[in-house]
């Protein structure tokens, strides 16, 4: 088999083959592979990064798992907007891009020390307060994580917060906003009262008949009793009802029959009867003659013709 293959490769053909493999390998590196490979279909491109499609379906599926999780137990799927989820979720992917690709323009990192010791640290990963890694491997599959992808996570979201403290920390506050501060937390207010009593001045005012009338229409909602129903009914038991009546086979036969008569005129009532004129199509009789003709049978009809006679002499 050896002997057959070196003798195959002495040929013209397999010496073109090796030829061009080794100008392309030359040129293009061992990267040509990929020339011919099909990509991942693209969600979208992110500053020359592309985002997708399938990363998409990831983190879709997660924050749907996320917010089933948040609606309990009686959580219904079909309330979920595929097409808002999918919207959100594509902009929250731009964002996070966006973020990382400007922590890193700055030269921001996460050490290996810093990422570690946030994940051993998480409760979500602990049991009785240690590190436990079936735990952590649960919590991970039940949120779409493998280990490498949600370090990759907690790197990305490491930068993003670095990111946003080195902005907000080199914030200088005015001298104005200084002072501004410093008035409202060391400012005081003085407060005096006095306490009335009622009775101590009911008796000094007198309320005239006109002043109770005025005040009562004015406020006629405060002394609207609420709506009520007076019902007076009588309970029925069918079961003491039927224990005084008595049915004799006669009654039986009697009701039988009425319903059966009943039923008869029912069906009388939805009986109809029709009649039509038939016309054969055929080498005799196109479709369209036997139209017109039909046409003019309706017009006969139409201005008195018998549709009996019609039908006995033309129908087929």
């Amino acid at each position: 088999m050896l002997q057959r293959m070196r003798d195959g490769a002495q040929t013209m053909g397999a010496k073109i083959m090796v030829g061009i493999i080794a100008f392309v390998l030359t040129v293009f590196g061992f990267g040509a592979f990929n020339l011919f490979a099909v990509g991942e279909p693209v969600a979208i491109t992110v500053n020359g990064e592309d985002i997708t499609e399938a990363l998409l379906g990831v983190e879709i599926e997660r924050r749907r798992r996320d917010i089933l999780r948040q609606m309990g137990e009686a959580a219904d799927p079909s309330l979920i907007d595929e097409a808002l989820l999918r919207q959100s979720t594509l902009g929250l992917l731009v964002d996070q891009t966006l973020l990382r690709q400007t922590a890193e323009d700055l030269g921001l990192a996460a050490s290996a020390n810093r990422l570690n010791r946030d994940i051993l640290g998480n409760p979500e990963f602990q049991v009785e307060g240690t590190f436990d890694e079936d735990r952590f491997r649960a919590v991970l599959a039940s949120s779409g994580f493998s280990p490498s992808s949600y370090q990759d996570e907690v790197a990305n979201n490491t930068l993003i917060v670095q990111l946003a403290g080195s902005i907000g920390d080199t914030g200088a506050p005015t001298d104005r906003e200084v002072r501004e501060a410093a008035s409202l937390l060391t400012q005081r207010r003085d407060v005096a009262w006095l306490a009335f009593r009622t009775e101590d001045f009911a008796t000094d005012v007198e309320v005239s008949e006109e002043d109770i009338a005025a005040y009562h229409d004015y406020h006629l909602d405060r002394f609207m009793t609420p709506e009520r129903l007076e019902v007076e009914y009588v309970g029925l038991s069918l079961a003491d009802i039927a224990d005084g009546i008595e049915v004799s086979e006669a009654d039986v036969r009697d009701a039988f029959a009425a319903e059966e008569r009943d039923r008869a005129a029912e069906g009388d009532a939805r009986r109809r009867r029709g009649a039509h004129i038939l016309l054969e199509v055929g080498d005799d009789r196109s479709e369209a003659d036997a139209i017109t003709q039909l046409a003019e049978i309706r017009r006969e009809l139409e201005a008195g013709a018998s549709f009996e006679d019609k039908a006995r002499e033309l129908s087929e």
